[in-house]
């Protein structure tokens, strides 16, 4: 990934505790650098993430990182890291446009079969990410309706990813944590692998 054109970094930290963490790149080089480890992929896989200022230091487990948020120029890249490509758009929304367009006005009374038989068509989907802690990522997705077998291999290997990424609500980048992925919900989601449960219909709800 080409960091050249990365001048300037500020992230927030969502940790499973709720604590929130937000930060500066000290300078050009900083930034670089941040950028640069986190485009290598293996963010969410190393032990521990230090943050260091000359007054202070902290020490997380990268475990326990929920999510990431960056802002900055030059960042497009690391919307790559997950794998899809660039023809698949995933945006973060509000939970009232994911609640208004996923359950009630947009997709509320089409199958699965209407939206993805054909491939390479455009569809748009939408998914929630339950996360550690309780608080849930709503996306949008654009894309190319993907064959049978890419839909079940999305589900299958779901869990394998190291990283999801997509564009968060401020512009930049949010990079989530799948080890704290309690569940994700679909609309009108993949086609299911045969070992999946079919059911008439399921309610997914918050915790009380």
């Amino acid at each position: 990934m080409k960091t050249t054109d990365i001048k300037t970094l500020t992230g927030t930290l969502l940790l499973v505790n709720s604590e929130k963490i937000q930060f500066t790149a000290a300078d050009t080089e900083a930034a670089q650098h941040i950028v640069m480890q986190i485009a290598s992929g293996r963010l969410f896989a190393r032990p521990n993430l230090i943050i260091a200022s000359k007054r202070s230091l902290l020490i997380s487990r990268t475990a326990n990182i929920v999510r990431l948020d960056l802002d900055g120029d030059g960042l497009g890249g690391l919307l790559l890291l997950d794998g899809p490509g660039a023809d698949i758009n995933r945006a973060e929304v509000t939970r009232e446009e994911w609640e208004d367009r996923a359950l009630r006005s947009e997709i509320s009374d089409q199958t699965r079969g209407d939206l993805m038989h054909t491939p390479g068509k455009p569809v748009t989907g939408f998914g929630q990410f339950a996360m550690s802690g309780g608080s849930s990522v709503f996306l949008r997705y654009d894309l190319p309706a993907p064959t049978v077998l890419d839909q079940r291999r999305f589900l299958n290997e779901f869990f394998n990813n190291s990283i999801f990424s997509f564009h968060n609500q401020t512009g930049g980048v949010g990079l989530v944590n799948p080890a704290n992925i309690v569940s994700a919900t679909y609309y009108p989601g993949a086609e299911p692998p045969f070992d999946a449960w079919r059911v008439a219909g399921f309610v997914a709800q918050d915790k009380a």
